[in-house]
């Protein structure tokens, strides 16, 4: 994970840096192999609170051949729904909820509402849980966090509304 142990404002480790660098590397290849030649890098929420987002762009850069954008977290939301309704048309049953738990950010979006919490599974375990497995004392405050967080977070949803909810990313 690029965000493992980043704290706004700090930096990305080396390590979190290359491995990201092989990542990117292999998904490369991977759209080259299927004639795929228009390659675009976005970065998300470990970039965007990093203080050396430079370090990884200039790498994927140098190494790659390839540019990095930094996107805003509602972009990313709005992507992801425009990634999701290609796979589900909405004609079909309806406009779903998306909900795409990342490392260092949750994107949850209903229509053209779109939310970017800075709450992902990687800052949330690294914060909240100290054992392995973790305790139930740990897992009370890890669920009330969320559930109070979300709760101001997600006014826009309507909870009446009944509709398909697709998550999108590693976690779910």
């Amino acid at each position: 994970r690029l965000g493992k142990g980043l704290k706004p404002g700090g930096l990305l480790r080396e390590d979190s840096i290359e491995h990201t660098l092989r990542t990117v590397g292999k998904f490369r290849d991977m759209a080259l192999k299927e004639g795929i030649d228009n390659i675009v890098v976005f970065g998300t929420h470990a970039l965007r609170i990093s203080k050396n987002p430079e370090d990884l762009i200039e790498k994927v850069r140098k190494e790659l051949g390839l540019d990095v954008e930094v996107i805003p977290g509602d972009w990313e939301a709005h992507l992801t729904r425009v990634g999701v309704l290609l796979d589900f048309p909405k004609e079909e049953r309806g406009e779903p909820a998306i909900i795409d738990i990342g490392g260092g950010s949750t994107e949850i979006i209903m229509g053209i509402c779109t939310k970017s919490i800075p709450m992902g599974c990687v800052n949330l375990t690294e914060t909240m849980i100290h054992a392995d497995p973790p305790d139930k004392e740990s897992l009370i405050r890890l669920h009330t966090r969320i559930r109070d967080h979300f709760i101001e977070e997600i006014t826009f949803l309507n909870p009446g509304h009944k509709a398909d909810c697709v998550g999108v990313g590693g976690t779910i």
